[in-house]
């Protein structure tokens, strides 16, 4: 796994190295694939709380993705 890059520009360049460009959902995700932690949803809720922007189709789609769709 690469690691992560979380930044406008670092993204921009990685994509134009053709890097793997992995967001912190994404990062969640494999965390929760890996059993670092139980469960992606409480976590997305409190980045929400803290002012993380995310789309509903895309929280949906990654909670789905790790089994934890309430």
């Amino acid at each position: 796994m690469s690691p992560p890059i979380d930044d406008g520009a670092a993204r921009r360049a990685a994509r134009a190295l053709a890097l793997p460009v992995v967001g912190t959902l994404g990062i969640l995700l494999a965390a929760k694939v890996l059993a670092l932690i139980p469960e992606v949803h409480a976590i997305a809720n409190t980045l929400e709380t803290l002012g993380f922007r995310m789309t509903p189709t895309l929280k949906l789609a990654v909670l789905r993705r790790a089994g934890d769709a309430h």
